[in-house]
């Protein structure tokens, strides 16, 4: 035997055995390609650094990719939870500072690095403006970028106004 739980899931997908890999459905092409749409469009693929409080002088900190769609109209967002099997729905924080005359705004999000992955590698061929986010997150993940150096680009990528 010998075999971790993880890797008799993966093979099964690889055989076509299981609808999921991981905790991310597998999406019908049509659906990788509404999905890269919405994400070019309403989303963000980025990296949060996180920092304990007691290491907060010290430089250590841990990066997570995040994954987010931001919309008024919270169908779209149950859509995704549901289609993709992953992500939470909750209230965008500007609804706790008043709406004035918007409507509220929900956000649907993930930052588990295999939803994270499942997700973008489905979708990234269908991405138009995001992709160089993507691209530059899964290289993080995998080992193969330094973790200033994203953090630093996707900043620049991910900044409001022209570039």
């Amino acid at each position: 035997m010998g075999r971790s739980p993880s890797a008799i899931k993966q093979k099964a997908h690889s055989l076509g055995l299981k609808k999921k890999l991981g905790w991310v459905n597998q999406l019908t092409l049509e659906q990788r390609a509404y999905i890269a749409g919405i994400l070019d469009a309403e989303g963000t693929i980025s990296v949060k650094e996180h920092r304990k409080k007691d290491d907060w002088h010290r430089g250590r900190c841990y990066l997570e990719p995040v994954l987010a769609v931001y919309n008024t109209d919270i169908r779209l967002l149950e859509w995704l939870k549901k289609t993709t099997a992953c992500g939470l729905i909750s209230p965008h924080w500007q609804l706790k500072k008043g709406l004035g005359n918007r409507k509220p705004c929900y956000v649907w999000k993930t930052n588990a690095e295999y939803a994270f992955k499942g997700i973008v590698e489905q979708v990234k061929e269908f991405l138009l403006l995001k992709r160089t986010q993507a691209d530059l997150v899964l290289a993080l993940f995998s080992g193969k970028g330094e973790p200033q150096d994203v953090l630093r680009e996707v900043r620049i990528l991910n900044r409001r106004g022209g570039v």
